[in-house]
């Protein structure tokens, strides 16, 4: 399995745990955001390093992705719509319609980004808007629990499906770097060795 695969997974775990808190807490850590979103203007990257500026910037998805693996800190919420996210891939690789949709969002999002940077209310709101118009049209929907007050805030909303998109970016690339959902069951103890390895290099 090679490395790009597990940083593709570390990056869908780190989405997740920042979906989790902002559903929870409202908490928006925009040091752990900014490669999530960044990722998605690196659609043609070189490597799995350079799609999130280098493995440093998914360290905490690292970390947490290791605790899922070993049994610690178990987030089944997280764990539940990693799964998901991993399923939905899956069926968006075959719609081209959907990814070509897909592409146009993110290419006007793409001077949103050039005008305020990454992280701006106008560029979160065109990727929510990309989430809203593909994925969220596709079964089964990533069911996001957290406090009604919080879920019903338009900003948090659209920093969640920000979020999500870029979970589903993250779970692009574990499948091209050859992971599948088998490799989950399997490979655990593989998947395990090799997030640590990168956590620490």
């Amino acid at each position: 399995m090679k490395p790009g695969a597990i940083l593709g997974l570390a990056a869908v775990i780190q989405a997740l745990v920042q979906v989790r808190r902002l559903a929870a807490d409202a908490q928006w850590d925009e040091v752990q955001a900014l490669p999530l979103i960044e990722s998605l203007f690196h659609i043609d990257a070189d490597s799995a390093e350079s799609v999130y500026g280098g493995a440093n910037a998914l360290q905490p998805g690292l970390h947490a992705l290791c605790d899922q693996m070993e049994g610690r800190k178990v987030d089944s919420q997280v764990a539940r719509m990693a799964g998901t996210v991993l399923h939905l891939e899956r069926k968006l690789a075959r719609r081209p319609a959907m990814l070509k949709l897909l592409a146009g969002h993110i290419d006007e999002a793409k001077r949103a980004r050039e005008a305020f940077g990454s992280l701006h209310e106008n560029v979160i709101a065109r990727m929510s808007e990309a989430y809203l118009d593909s994925l969220s049209r596709l079964s089964p929907r990533v069911m996001v629990q957290g406090n009604a007050d919080h879920l019903a805030n338009p900003r948090t909303v659209a920093r969640i499906r920000a979020l999500l998109l870029s979970a589903i970016r993250g779970a692009v690339l574990w499948r091209q770097s050859g992971g599948s959902g088998w490799h989950l069951l399997i490979k655990r103890r593989r998947i395990l060795a090799l997030a640590r390895a990168i956590a620490q290099s």
